[in-house]
């Protein structure tokens, strides 16, 4: 049941970055244009800008907390998994705000019980 709440902690991860992405593409649209042009054109914007690092980062994570979210709903490579997210929380440290390297790190909340489990 361990390895289901940190699958479930590390999804939660990914869905706040996904949040952040859909307040970036959502939000403050000009009238001219539709909703997924108009969405489209800021992601190729923000992503084309020399100092575009947090979004690539952002993109990055959002792909670890769902990689790992998997590997420990599914309890394969349980452990493993566990440290990915420690060195994901520890490298979240220099790159993002406190809030979401604490949301990074919610599944270690359980590395404990994950490991005496495995």
């Amino acid at each position: 049941m361990e390895f289901k709440i940190s699958g479930i902690l590390s999804y939660f991860g990914a869905a706040v970055f996904i949040a952040i992405w859909l307040i970036l593409m959502l939000v403050a649209q000009p009238d001219c244009l539709e909703i997924f042009e108009a969405a489209k054109q800021t992601v190729v914007y923000v992503l084309t800008q020399p100092d575009s690092e947090f979004f690539y980062m952002s993109l990055i994570s959002m792909l670890v907390c769902i990689v790992c979210g998997t590997l420990l709903f599914i309890n394969k490579y349980a452990v493993q998994v566990m440290y990915v997210v420690l060195a994901h929380a520890l490298a979240a440290i220099y790159i993002y705000d406190w809030t979401l390297v604490l949301v990074v790190a919610l599944p270690l909340t359980l590395f404990s019980k994950v490991k005496a489990s495995a």
